[in-house]
């Protein structure tokens, strides 16, 4: 494959998780509105399984982890093992803007930032929450 090519993958990568995240985000407001509508709970795990993937195959670790982190909060809601109350939608929301931050920054090259400090602090929320609906640590993130 060429450079030309590379670049324009990687331009339909960036347009297309974009989207994404922005379907996260409606998808999460609307779940504040309506918690147990089961339609959103799905939609905002897809929208998270598939950023998580997309990110794993351009080698972006950072957003994966945190679209990971978000994924396994939607799968304990799915699941019933954890209800969307206001605590748990200000994780996700929280994971939605810690997702946008990490992406506006991916370089040209196609490379991103370290995770800040913030960042890993909400990561070990993250843990913390999934922890007590009865995730393993290894299943967290």
């Amino acid at each position: 494959m060429n450079e030309t090519n590379e670049k324009e993958i990687f331009d339909n990568f960036l347009a297309e998780s974009s989207e994404i995240i922005r379907g996260l985000e409606l998808g999460v407001i609307a779940l504040e509105k309506n918690p147990a509508d089961r339609e959103t709970i799905d939609d905002v795990f897809r929208c998270a399984h598939s950023l998580k993937g997309n990110t794993a195959l351009f080698g972006l670790a950072g957003v994966r982890t945190l679209a990971h982190a978000v994924e396994n909060l939607m799968s304990r809601i799915r699941d019933g093992r954890m209800t969307a109350d206001p605590r748990i939608i200000g994780l996700i929301l929280g994971g939605v803007d810690h997702i946008k931050a990490l992406f506006s920054k991916i370089r040209p090259d196609g490379r991103e930032g370290p995770l800040t400090t913030e960042q890993e602090r909400y990561l070990a929320g993250m843990e913390l929450a999934l922890k007590e609906a009865g995730g393993t640590e290894n299943e967290a993130l």
